[in-house]
């Protein structure tokens, strides 16, 4: 029998503004890093198995998140990790122990394997017996909000367009928290979404019938032909 459940609800990606050419430099884990493909996590269920909740905060019935922020090489493997949440010390010596397990497909960044800083976030549930209940956020009025995004006119004459695919973590009254682009066609246009995301709101994600923080995944499409 499982001891606990993770719930990986989504795996987000950082980028930065690093000039294309500058694929051999290792990214700053703050920045922002433009790329055609982003990592894809490939062995999650490995890690899972591997990774035990800690027995202590089982015993004390302790439930429990953690993120995690990873650099993914250009052979697909961890490189370094940095912890940016944690409920309990306990669970990220867990984590950071198994670590070493993922792997990945790598960033492409001009038709090339690039090093990237991804986030996991993880939740522990000591009661792995019993069914969690989840409801993601749903934004509200989205088509007026992607109606108010401002197609770059260069970018709209040259025909360049598509999704922008951006993660979104809401918080429990339904407001953008944070924001990651997971990809986009063309930096502009992430630039916009990202200067204007914070104006969307969300009826609030429910975790067992309460509201929680959740992170929610949208695309936003530009059409150059759309009037």
């Amino acid at each position: 029998m499982k001891v606990f459940s993770i719930l990986l609800f989504a795996f987000l990606v950082l980028c930065s503004s690093q000039v294309l050419g500058q694929v051999d430099k290792e990214p700053n884990p703050d920045d922002y890093v433009y790329v055609e493909k982003v990592p894809e996590l490939i062995n999650l269920e490995e890690f899972k198995r591997a990774t035990v909740y800690p027995q202590l905060l089982k015993e004390m019935a302790i439930n429990g998140e953690v993120i995690v922020r990873v650099l993914v090489g250009k052979a697909g493997k961890v490189e370094k990790h940095i912890f940016k949440r944690s409920t309990h010390e306990l669970m990220s010596m867990g984590v950071a122990k198994h670590l070493h397990l993922l792997r990945f497909t790598p960033a492409i960044q001009s038709d090339k394997p690039i090093s990237y800083w991804a986030n996991i976030p993880i939740f522990f549930n000591f009661n792995s017996d019993k069914k969690i209940e989840t409801t993601p956020p749903r934004p509200i009025a989205l088509e007026a909000f992607a109606a108010s995004l401002v197609y770059p006119k260069k970018l709209k004459k040259k025909k360049i367009g598509g999704i922008v695919q951006v993660n979104i973590l809401v918080d429990e009254e339904g407001k953008v928290e944070s924001h990651e682009i997971k990809s986009s066609p063309h930096p502009d246009l992430s630039d916009e979404v990202s200067r204007n995301i914070h104006k969307l709101r969300f009826t609030p994600g429910m975790v067992d019938g309460k509201p929680a923080k959740l992170w929610v995944a949208l695309p936003l499409e530009f059409n150059p032909d759309s009037k």
